[in-house]
C-alpha cells in the first residue's frame, strides 16, 4: 500500500471515530430555571442573609429602587445579579421531606430571596458536585453556586453608583471655596 493511500485510510478512520464520538456523546437535557420567572415579570425582590435586616427592591417603571432599609435608586448591575439567581438552571430535584434540611444548610438557610411571591432559600454546597442546595416550595434543588447571591446585607452595595441620577441635570455645585452655577 502506498503512503498516500495509507494517509487517506487513516484520515477516514479518524473522521469515523470523531463521528462516533459526536453521536455517542451524552447530551444533558435543557435544565429548567429555578423559578420560571422572566426578568420582566419580577417587580419586587427582598432578601435576608442570616438574621440581618431585609433589603427590599421594587421596580418602578423601568427603574429599580431600593426601598428598605433606605430609599434610593438601585444599581442596575446588582439587581441583574439577583435576577440571575432566579434563572439558575436546576441540576437535580428531590422532595424536601426526604432529606434533612439542617444537614443541607437549609434549616436555617444562609440566604432567603423572595422574587415577587416566590421564595428561594439558599443553603450549603454539596462537597461532591459543588452545587448549592436551594429550597423552593417543597422541593430541594441543586443549582450551580450563583455568583449573584448576596453574601451580606450591606445595602450600600445596592445603591446606584452614579453621582448624578439618570435624567437629572446639575444646576449648582457648592464646594468650600467655590460655587459653580449653570
Amino acid at each position: 500500500m502506498k503512503r498516500s493511500q495509507l494517509n487517506v485510510v487513516l484520515g477516514l478512520a479518524v473522521v469515523g471515530l470523531l463521528v462516533l464520538v459526536w453521536i455517542g456523546r451524552d447530551r444533558e437535557p435543557d435544565a429548567e430555571p429555578l423559578t420560571g420567572l422572566a426578568d420582566a415579570d419580577v417587580r419586587h425582590i427582598a432578601f435576608t442573609v442570616h438574621d440581618d435586616p431585609a433589603i427590599e427592591l421594587h421596580r418602578e417603571g423601568g427603574r429599580w429602587m431600593l426601598t428598605a432599609p433606605v430609599s434610593a435608586e438601585a444599581d442596575p448591575s446588582e439587581v441583574a445579579s439577583l435576577l440571575r439567581v432566579a434563572r439558575q438552571s436546576v441540576a437535580k430535584r428531590f422532595p424536601a421531606a426526604e432529606v434533612s434540611l439542617a444537614e443541607l444548610g437549609l434549616d436555617p438557610p444562609q440566604t432567603v430571596i423572595r422574587f415577587n411571591d416566590v421564595e428561594v432559600s439558599l443553603g450549603g454546597v454539596d462537597p461532591v458536585t459543588f452545587r448549592r442546595y436551594a429550597l423552593i416550595g417543597d422541593e430541594v434543588v441543586q443549582i450551580d453556586d450563583p455568583a449573584g447571591a448576596p453574601q451580606n446585607t450591606d445595602h450600600s452595595n445596592f445603591v446606584a453608583k452614579a453621582i448624578v441620577p439618570e435624567g437629572a441635570r446639575l444646576v449648582r455645585i457648592e464646594l468650600p471655596d467655590l460655587i459653580a452655577v449653570r
